[in-house]
């Protein structure tokens, strides 16, 4: 097999460390897949590219824009089991992918979320997947600090990214 690394996030950027076999020499295909679901959660769908079908493929998501306009987002691997995309395409392997929505995200304004299956071979072109972009609005994390101190009755309440000042005098 051959392993790319490349030094920065961009629309050929593979996962340090993740290995492709050799693709067959002859026709390169485009990788397939689709785009299940983008919401405050997770981002997760499948790809696989039929010139390596039973390998695992790199996953690039973009927000607000498509690649080479949009905002890189992340990445990741189709590590995970999906039989279901087996059985429809008589392949082996693992073809899911899961990754946790990035926080930057969580911010009350609309996104578009666009995802791409990176070909196996590096001389081929990139997949957008479909369904893809999806839109999705999500709220910033609440975070909660339950602080009691002298009679209290906490707990305090704070918005995710947002600054809070926290002040005492000891007796």
């Amino acid at each position: 097999g051959y392993q790319y690394q490349y030094p920065t996030p961009g629309p050929d950027y593979q996962p340090p460390g993740t290995e492709y076999p050799t693709p067959p020499i002859g026709v390169n295909h485009l990788p397939v897949g689709n785009l299940d679901a983008a919401n405050c959660d997770i981002i997760g769908g499948w790809a696989y590219d039929s010139d390596t079908s039973s390998s695992e493929i790199a996953i690039h998501v973009y927000a607000n824009g498509p690649a080479g306009s949009g905002t890189f987002a992340g990445y990741g691997v189709t590590n995970g089991s999906r039989p279901d995309v087996n059985a429809a395409f008589g392949i082996t392997g693992n073809h899911g992918f899961t990754m946790e929505t990035p926080t930057w995200l969580k911010d009350n304004l609309p996104h578009s979320v666009y995802v791409y299956a990176l070909n196996s071979n590096p001389a081929g072109a990139n997949a957008h997947l479909t369904n893809s972009p999806m839109s999705i609005t999500c709220s910033p994390s609440v975070v909660t600090a339950d602080i009691k101190m002298n009679g209290s009755d906490g707990p305090i309440n704070g918005t995710y990214g947002a600054t809070a000042t926290l002040t005492w005098t000891s007796s």
